[in-house]
């Protein structure tokens, strides 16, 4: 899991750094503003895509948990006994 997370907090930030770069230099910045804010927009791509996929993990895990306890509870009540109904009785 550990290898997983370190591969999406480079795709990020190569992200963010290509997307600036790109928008960057567009816009006729020179160079060196360009590389300046291709940096920053490399560390914010990082952190943005760390941010999201904790968010995705937890919404895994989360869904994981509830649907544990929805087969436990689906269990217990399956292992219960089912309710004999009375029979009335004939009183006259």
């Amino acid at each position: 899991m550990e290898k997983i997370n370190k591969y999406f907090l480079v795709l990020g930030g190569f992200l963010g750094f290509i997307l600036t770069f790109i928008v960057s230099f567009s816009v006729d910045n020179d160079i060196v503003t360009v590389v300046r804010n291709s940096t920053i927009g490399c560390i914010v791509g990082a952190v943005l895509t760390r941010f999201l996929e904790m968010i995705f993990w937890s919404a895994v895990r989360s869904s994981s948990a509830r649907k544990q306890q929805d087969q436990k509870t689906f269990e217990e009540v399956e292992a219960k006994p089912a309710a004999k109904p009375e029979k009335p009785s004939a009183k006259k």
